[in-house]
This record gives C-alpha cells, structure tokens and sequence, in this order.
C-alpha cells in the first residue's frame, strides 16, 4: 500500500510525500526484523536495528521499549544499560503508562 502511494505521490511530483511513504516501508520492515530477532535471541542484531528504529521513529513509544529490551540482552546487556533509554523516554512522553511500567519493571528487576 505505501510503495502505491509513493509511486502515486511522485506522478503528482511530491517527491517529499513520496519519501514519507517509502519510510513507513522501511520502519514496518525493520520493526518486524525486530521480531526477528528476538525471536532468534540475536540481541546485537535487535539493538541495532532498535536504535535505528528510535532515529527514525522517535515519536512512538514502542520504538523506546523495544531499544531498552534490546540493550537489556544484547553485548553482554544488563539491566543498567537500560537505565539512559527509558527515563529519556519518560520525559518526551510523560505520563505514557507503557513507559511507566517498563521503566518500573527494569527499576525492580535488582531488588
């Protein structure tokens, strides 16, 4: 559907729109090599496509769980290297419970 509307949006020569739908192509590609990944416990793999995901999609939340669940496994993760990413993320969505709980979970998770 979004490769239509970009080739749609170029024959009416708005190549910005055009751009805009073939991103929406490449963050739902990446988002399920996410699922993936995990799937296959390839952690550094996950992060890496999890970063680029934030990069590109930093206004969605699942964009931030999904880096700190990746950080958690991937290079020998812990839970301390999740502590930056989901405090980020609580300050651009405050009062998101997604966020809220996640950032609650890993804040138990060493007693």
């Amino acid at each position: 559907m979004h490769l239509e509307a970009a080739a749609g949006w170029i024959q009416l020569g708005d190549y910005d729109s055009a751009n805009d739908e073939l991103e929406k192509i490449r963050a739902g590609v990446l988002n399920l090599r996410c699922l993936i990944y995990s799937h296959h416990k390839q952690w550094n793999a996950y992060l890496d496509v999890a970063t680029a995901i934030v990069k590109m999609t930093p206004d969605r939340v699942l964009s931030w769980v999904n880096k700190a669940y990746s950080m958690r496994w991937a290079n020998d993760g812990s839970i301390e290297k999740t502590k930056p990413v989901l405090p980020e993320a609580a300050e651009l969505f405050p009062g998101d419970s997604t966020i809220q709980y996640h950032l609650a979970c890993y804040c138990a998770q060493p007693g």
